[in-house]
């Protein structure tokens, strides 16, 4: 078993934007999406390439039969097939404890102590490229949502500057007349 410690601090400072606003109870919501996130699928495809743990299984060729290995399994799975398998037993050896709402311990259980840290290791490097995908959508998501906003807001201001110089010209004695500008003030 190797285990690591991940603190996840996402409220940077003059960064309101990606504050998260919590209670401090053991039902954190944030901090069980961030375990759910460690052990997506998106963060584990990603160790086990990294790492090389699909391994084909070996063919009935005459080299392995001169060399006497037989395998367990007569049928021959695809690449697929072996990816899933990997993928269900790297979930189930892999642990996400919450300590507190912010730190929270990876820890993996495998054959060899080298191969459970090199495990957690890339468990933790994939999950923090992972997190930080999903901000960068978040933001680029959000930034859409305001040039939207700032592009009909625009149009809108573009639309009372025409309507206001469609007014000045279809009506140039009320805007020149001195006595109505007095009342109004200077008008530009």
């Amino acid at each position: 078993v190797s285990s690591i410690k991940v603190w996840n601090k996402e409220h940077q400072e003059g960064s309101a934007i990606l504050q998260v606003v919590r209670n401090a109870n053991q039902k954190d919501v944030y901090a069980n999406v961030q375990r759910e996130i460690i052990r997506s699928g998106a963060v584990l495809d990603n160790v086990l390439e990294d790492l090389d743990l699909i391994k084909t299984s070996p063919s009935n060729s005459i080299a392995a039969r001169l060399f006497k290995y037989s395998s367990t399994k007569k049928i021959t799975l695809n690449r697929d097939q072996l990816k899933i398998q990997a993928l269900s037993a790297l979930q189930q050896n892999i642990n996400v404890d919450i300590i507190n709402p912010e730190i929270l311990v990876i820890s993996a259980k495998m054959n060899s102590p080298e191969l459970a840290y090199k495990v957690v290791k890339s468990v933790a490097q994939n999950y923090k490229k992972t997190y930080l995908d999903i901000l960068n959508k978040e933001i680029n998501e959000f930034e859409e949502v305001l040039q939207k906003r700032l592009n009909f807001l625009q149009g809108e201001i573009y639309k009372a500057e025409k309507s206001l110089q469609d007014f000045e010209d279809k009506n140039p004695d009320i805007i020149r007349n001195p006595n109505i500008q007095s009342m109004f003030g200077k008008i530009p």
